[in-house]
Parts: C-alpha cells; structure tokens; sequence
C-alpha cells in the first residue's frame, strides 16, 4: 500500500484547499446580504449590534470583521500560508 501525500489528492482530483473555499463562499454570502433590502432579518443581523453589556475579555470576531479581513487578503497570499 503506498502513501499518498495531501497535494498529491489535491492535484488529482483539483479540490480547493477547504480554507479557501470556506472565505470564497463567505465573501458571497456577505455581497449577497449587502445588496438585501435594508430591513431583511439577514442584513439586520451582518450590520447590527447587540444593545447589551459586553463580556470581560478578548472582544469576539463579528461576521463583519471576518468578511472584511477575507475581502481584503488577496486568496494568491493566502495559498502562500497554506
């Protein structure tokens, strides 16, 4: 039985890295919201901001800044860290 190498299963059968494909379908995901009516659920949720107190700690990521940070990276650079 013979060991098969992760790019190697990548060459063959021309899957995206998971990572990748993970940002690609958010980043359209998010244009998708974005070009939403103003008072959808999902446009209200991606822009809004809870009226509560926050936790002690670390601030967690909102799914703005993820999109914003994904939108910004070129997907070449982030092959690179892969």
């Amino acid at each position: 039985m013979s060991v098969v190498v992760n790019s190697e299963l990548y060459s063959l059968y021309n899957d995206p890295n998971i990572v990748e494909d993970v940002k690609i379908r958010r980043l359209g995901w998010a244009d998708h919201v974005i070009r939403m009516e103003e008072e959808r659920i999902p446009k209200k949720v991606l822009n809004g901001k809870l009226n509560t107190t926050r936790p002690v700690g670390r601030p967690r990521n909102r799914e703005v800044d993820v999109v914003q940070r994904d939108a910004l990276q070129p997907l070449w650079v982030m092959e690179e860290k892969s």
